[in-house]
């Protein structure tokens, strides 16, 4: 029976060193990535608060507001490195930057005014204390003093992008501008776009959590990992809040999820950094050909990621337009559809495509005819198409 125990005690160790070397891996993948930040933050200084990206028009027809996530870099996560074997076709040296905000966007919305908030989201070595609610905080701050150039006149309409936790603070930008009676963040905003936002957490942060345990003697800090736990109450809680108050807001809401794995060492893979649970929510979705980290660049306006951020900005766009020219009648009407007891925005983004024949009664019917032809104000809305029947 000697030969049994050895046979089984070796196995035991096998087990055991196999379990180790899967833990140290995905602990790797939580930090690996995170050390080419640590390398930005030593070379290019990170930019704290709001800053406009490109020449800004004096009078912007749209102000497009970009928070980068976790551990990230301001400038640099926005942006992808241009390879070799396509620099002839882009006409760039290989290894040049392509930034997604001013390279891309800029050129397509050029009377936009494009900004990036600058965040401290640090979690690993030389990590920062910051709550989502803090940084939230500041972004107001910083977003109410930049928009004070507008006050003669009206300002434009704001569009929010987050990647990843990005997205998180955002959604506490709405709640504590509810809380805190900054009525003119709520009603100026028209659209808010997630990128790979963990809505509900993710099952990846236990490693990141395990990571900053281990080298808390170097700084770093477990808070925002904690934060991000899959299924983490106060989640759970934001969540909520944020879907009371948008009951009564404009805005457009787009989540883009992640459709393919991240991996380490570009062959083990670790799933979906966010899952598609946590990342849709309960809105409009993107479903997206990359993975967590390609949600937020990309090289040319034909990628595919490009292609769905430009049309749903531009769908965002030309909404916000034509509210600005909506008279008092119009607004008073369109609020019946708005009102903080009525879930009638949800139910009309889970709609699909129009079937075959929907309503052509009511379009034939002479009462409609008649009206159509005239020039009445009340329902011009709902002549563009945002109700969909």
């Amino acid at each position: 029976m000697n030969w049994l125990a050895e046979v089984v005690a070796a196995n035991t160790r096998s087990v055991f060193w196999t379990i180790c070397i899967a833990v140290l891996l995905l602990l790797l993948s939580a930090v690996l990535p995170i050390m080419s930040n640590i390398d930005h933050r030593i070379k290019v200084p990170r930019q704290e608060g709001i800053k406009p990206l490109g020449d800004t028009p004096e009078r912007p027809d749209i102000e497009i507001v970009a928070v980068h996530g976790l551990g990230a870099h301001p400038e640099y996560t926005w942006t992808r490195k241009v390879p070799a074997y396509l620099a002839a076709e882009l006409e760039k040296a290989p290894g040049t930057r392509v930034h997604l905000l001013k390279d891309l966007l800029k050129d397509d919305f050029k009377n936009a005014s494009i900004l990036s908030f600058g965040h401290n989201a640090d979690w690993f070595i030389d990590a920062v204390n910051l709550t989502a609610q803090q940084t939230a905080e500041k972004l107001i701050k910083s977003l109410r003093e930049h928009r004070l150039k507008y006050k003669r006149g009206r300002p434009p309409p704001i569009v929010f992008i987050g990647h990843s936790y990005g997205g998180i603070i955002i959604k506490q930008v709405i709640c504590n501008a509810k809380i805190n009676d900054y009525q003119d963040i709520l009603n100026e905003t028209c659209g808010i776009i997630f990128l790979g936002t963990p809505h509900q957490g993710s099952d990846i942060s236990i490693f990141a959590i395990i990571a900053a345990r281990l080298t808390a003697y170097l700084g770093s800090n477990q808070m925002l990992p904690l934060l991000l736990q899959k299924h983490k109450p106060e989640l759970s809680d934001l969540n909520d809040s944020f879907l009371d108050v948008i009951k009564g807001l404009r805005a457009r809401i787009v989540c883009f999820v992640e459709t393919k794995p991240t991996y380490l060492f570009k062959f083990i893979s670790i799933g979906p950094i966010v899952d598609r649970d946590s990342a849709s929510g309960s809105w409009d979705r993107r479903f997206i050909n990359t993975n967590h980290s390609g949600l937020n660049k990309c090289l040319k306006k034909g990628d595919p990621i490009y292609s769905e951020l430009e049309y749903t900005l531009r769908d965002i766009y030309c909404t916000a337009q034509e509210q600005t020219r909506m008279t008092e009648e119009d607004r008073k009407c369109l609020q019946v559809f708005c009102r903080a007891d009525s879930d009638y925005r949800g139910y009309k983004d889970r709609v699909g495509g129009r079937v075959d024949g929907t309503c052509e009664w009511f379009l034939k019917h002479s009462h409609f005819k008649t009206w159509s032809q005239s020039d009445s104000g009340t329902l011009k809305y709902f002549r563009k198409g945002n109700v969909r029947c």
